[in-house]
């Protein structure tokens, strides 16, 4: 190799290493982490012509619930709220808020699987407005970290996985079976609902 081959050699891998760079900031940030939940159920979705709803605010009678993820399939419906903090959880299924334990400091957030439930009773509300009923809705939280795996001392019963295991939780037949939901109108309803 001549002088100039090298010096071309070097710079594509200076270009290389800042993209991956920027793309491993971008993965790393709060954004990106819930893009990874994201990821998963829309590859999910896709090659079953499932559809993901994100970001949906429903109202709920005194006030708002925001739901991360909506997964819309012939199964019914999955709520996906995302954690995305680097820490440790305490909560159980009952309780208001669970506890956030970061560098030694504790915050308290909203108990995300009453935030599940609240959302899944604003949707029967809008079903029911429009005579459906009976559609199947489960939720999930989903934990996602960039470096290490969290530690949850929440009980193993609930539904609450780590972003690396939702697509086995996907796999589960139950999301699989045809309970003859008709996705698109169940979607356009939930979106024509929805606090803008």
């Amino acid at each position: 190799m001549n002088g100039m081959q090298i010096m071309v050699a070097v710079a594509v891998w200076v270009i290389i290493a800042l993209i991956v760079l920027i793309l491993w900031k971008r993965s790393s940030s709060a954004e990106g982490q819930k893009r990874r939940a994201a990821g998963v159920l829309k590859k999910f979705a896709a090659i079953r012509s499932y559809k993901v709803l994100q970001d949906i605010t429903l109202d709920c009678g005194k006030e708002a619930v925001h739901i991360d993820h909506i997964l819309v399939g012939f199964f019914g419906l999955l709520f996906v709220n995302v954690e995305v903090e680097n820490a440790d959880y305490y909560g159980d299924e009952t309780g208001e808020q669970w506890s956030v334990v970061k560098n030694d400091v504790k915050t308290y957030i909203n108990n995300p699987l009453n935030e599940g439930i609240a959302a899944m009773d604003a949707t029967r509300k809008i079903f029911a407005k429009n005579n459906i009923y009976n559609i199947q809705m489960e939720q999930v939280v989903v934990f996602t970290s960039a470096f290490k795996k969290n530690t949850l001392y929440i009980k193993d019963t609930l539904p609450v996985v780590n972003v690396r295991k939702l697509s086995s939780l996907l796999s589960k037949t139950r999301f699989e079976k045809d309970n003859g939901v008709d996705v698109e109108r169940l979607v356009k309803l939930i979106e024509e609902n929805k606090v803008k």
